[in-house]
C-alpha cells in the first residue's frame, strides 16, 4: 500500500463504506454483536462520543505486506481488537478492481473490530455476512 495507487483504492472503497452507513440499517451492523466484556460496538462509540463515519475517518491504514494473517493470504485487511490500525494486505488492491462493494465490506467488518469486537465469537464469515446484508441487501428489515 506504500505506492499512491494503494492510498487511492483504500479511500475509495472507504468513501464507499461512509456511503453505505447512510443507508437505513446499516448503521445497526453497531448494534448487532456483543463484545466480549457484553456491550455492542455503538455503546463503545457512544462512549467516545463519536458516530460510525467519525470512526472510520479516524482508521488508521498501514502497509501490511509483512503482517502474518496477510501473509497467509486469506485477508485482505486485518486488525486487532481495540486497535485503530487496520493493515492492508496486498491481496486488498486486486479485491477492490474485481469487487468494490467487498472492499468497503471489509473496512466495515474491520471498523468492528477496532471497537472490539473479536474474530472468533462471531466468525469472520458472519461478521461479513451481517455486513454485506445491512449495508448492501436488505439492511431496512430488521427480520429476515
Amino acid at each position: 500500500m506504500e505506492s499512491p495507487f494503494g492510498h487511492t483504492v483504500v479511500r475509495y472503497a472507504l468513501d464507499l463504506a461512509e456511503a453505505k452507513l447512510d443507508r437505513p440499517g446499516c448503521r445497526d451492523i453497531y448494534t448487532e454483536f456483543v463484545l466480549p466484556h457484553g456491550g455492542t460496538p455503538q455503546k463503545v462509540l457512544d462512549s467516545m462520543r463519536m458516530g460510525p463515519r467519525s470512526l472510520l475517518e479516524h482508521l488508521v491504514f498501514m502497509d501490511g505486506s509483512r503482517d502474518p494473517v496477510c501473509a497467509a493470504g486469506h485477508a485482505g485487511l486485518t486488525t486487532s481488537p481495540g486497535s485503530f490500525v487496520i493493515r492492508v494486505c496486498p491481496q486488498f488492491m486486486p479485491l477492490y478492481a474485481r469487487d468494490p462493494p467487498l472492499s468497503a465490506i471489509l473496512i466495515l467488518h474491520e471498523s468492528l473490530h477496532v471497537l472490539g469486537l473479536a474474530g472468533d465469537r462471531p466468525t469472520s464469515g458472519t461478521i461479513t455476512h451481517e455486513v454485506e446484508w445491512r449495508c448492501w441487501k436488505n439492511g431496512n428489515l430488521k427480520s429476515r
